[in-house]
């Protein structure tokens, strides 16, 4: 049985930066999230676990894809929508400006041989990132982010 998690929110501390707040103790990394709850590495919270880690990463500027399938139907109805003759311009989101991602190989939040690994949405641009962090993390520089 998974161990029970304090209550947990996503917050900005008062300089603004993305924490997650611990029951009352703001965690400003992903390594000292995985040092103050160990229990976060269960599978059982491999999604809750992503959704912390996306939110120190990004903050509110990402969404986590949990749904590959459903991020793929809204992806190309709003890729669809646009015009493809349309020429690239400064200051216009388009998602026609970028390569189509390789959608098969989006999966939900998941761990893999030690890493947790998941996907996570631009919420102004809509393109997805693909997040890869070692479960054993003891930097944040070993958290890696990459258009996907």
């Amino acid at each position: 049985m998974a161990e029970a998690l304090p209550p947990i929110s996503f917050v900005t501390d008062d300089d603004g930066a993305y924490v997650v707040n611990v029951d009352g103790t703001d965690v400003k990394s992903t390594s000292g999230l995985l040092s103050r709850l160990p229990g976060l590495k269960d599978p059982v919270y491999t999604a809750f676990l992503a959704e912390a880690v996306n939110h120190l990463v990004a903050g509110y500027d990402t969404e986590l894809i949990v749904d590959p399938a459903a991020y793929k139907a809204s992806y190309m109805k709003r890729y669809e929508a646009e015009n493809p003759e349309a020429q690239f311009e400064q200051g216009t989101q388009q998602l026609r400006n970028y390569d189509l991602p390789d959608f098969d190989k989006m999966a939900p939040p998941s761990q893999e041989g030690g890493t947790l690994v998941f996907y996570s949405e631009d919420i102004i641009l809509g393109t997805p990132y693909c997040i890869k962090m070692p479960m054993n993390i003891s930097e944040d520089s070993q958290v890696e982010v990459a258009p996907f």
